[in-house]
């Protein structure tokens, strides 16, 4: 897909258009962990990750991430959860209902904190053997002083990592 750049660390001999997202619908990838971010998750991205997932039968995790401060600012953190569940509902409603069309059940997991040792961290927790996410989602902040910081995220991932612009 032209409007779609992805790079997947780890897989680069196994690339054709089975999938749109450049690489093989069969690599084998059986627990996906998805950075939640909507800005970078586009409908063509979201219909091939998820073409993949059905395809390897894998269990599919998407991670809602949050800033710290936002959880701080709740009065617990069912609260927290809860106000983020509400806020991306519209969004989540889509993504449950393109996974069922497909038989995919995922699930959707809501965090505060760092996004790059969140993403990694939770996906060491569910042994994920590929993590998707966007440039937008690695960094806050560090992105003004340090650079790229998905590209830190790259190098420190020890599983296939998918990024999307």
């Amino acid at each position: 897909m032209a409007n779609i750049e992805a790079r997947l660390i780890g897989e680069s001999d196994h690339r054709d258009q089975g999938c749109g997202l450049g690489f093989r619908t069969d690599a084998m990838f059986t627990r996906i962990l998805v950075d939640f971010d909507p800005e970078h998750l586009s409908h063509s991205s979201l219909l091939g990750l998820l073409d993949l997932a059905a395809a390897n039968h894998s269990a599919l995790t998407f991670l809602a991430l949050r800033p710290k401060l936002d959880e701080l600012l709740c009065a617990s953190e069912d609260e927290f959860v809860e106000d983020v569940r509400r806020q991306i509902a519209d969004e989540w409603g889509v993504i449950m209902s393109l996974a069922r069309q497909r038989g995919l059940d995922p699930r959707l997991e809501v965090l505060a904190g760092d996004p790059i040792e969140a993403l990694l961290g939770y996906g060491r927790e569910i042994d994920a053997d590929l993590i998707v996410a966007g440039k937008s989602h690695s960094g806050g902040i560090r992105n003004a002083v340090l650079g790229l910081p998905w590209k830190d995220f790259l190098t420190r991932a020890d599983v296939a990592v998918l990024i999307l612009p």
